[in-house]
């Protein structure tokens, strides 16, 4: 954990403000990223299944401008389905910001289909629970269910794929335009 700590002193920053904090884009000076993802490249040499040192390698790259390397990288760790909503935040932005359509479709269609299938499984879940008396699982599916419709990175991952469609969809549209709500619709499924 020395490598983390001793970028984050470098920077002058905490690894999750190099790219982006609140609402704006704050970027961290190249001159210290470059010498953070020196000494972090080094700490993932000795420690290369560290996830916390990828993740900051992660970001680091997103920050200085490097989509190729930190999506290689986002992708070695192997990020698991039910991980998508809670990882794919990291660099989605970095990579939407920097027009890297082609690597964030790489990162939105399995968040997509986290998001899809919670849902679609969800009334098959609900009622194997209750068929099992087991009502405070029940409850915590309807839960779970609440979270995943009114997220905000869900919306977001919504909005970025439609966005990301909307070159393929301007070249191959019809002389007839559709209707905003069957254009959404069809982002969506």
């Amino acid at each position: 954990m020395l490598p983390l700590l001793a970028a984050e002193v470098l920077v002058g920053l905490p690894v999750s403000d190099w790219f982006a904090k609140g609402s704006g884009v704050r970027r961290a000076p190249y001159g210290p990223l470059l010498s953070a993802a020196a000494y972090l490249h080094v700490g993932r040499e000795a420690s290369p299944h560290n996830f916390q040192l990828t993740l900051a390698l992660v970001q680091c790259h997103a920050a200085l401008g490097s989509v190729h390397e930190a999506t290689r990288l986002y992708h070695a760790l192997g990020v698991k389905h039910i991980q998508q909503d809670s990882l794919s935040h990291l660099i989605l932005p970095p990579l939407l910001r920097c027009g890297a359509l082609e690597q964030a479709a790489t990162v939105l269609n399995p968040a997509q289909r986290f998001a899809k299938d919670g849902l679609r499984d969800m009334p098959d879940s609900l009622q194997l629970a209750f068929s099992s008396d087991n009502y405070v699982e029940a409850l915590e599916f309807v839960q779970f269910q609440g979270h995943l419709e009114a997220s905000w990175w869900r919306r977001l991952v919504v909005v970025a794929a439609i966005v990301h469609q909307l070159p393929l969809r301007l070249r191959t549209a019809p002389s007839q335009p559709q209707p905003p709500a069957d254009a959404l619709q069809t982002a969506l499924d």
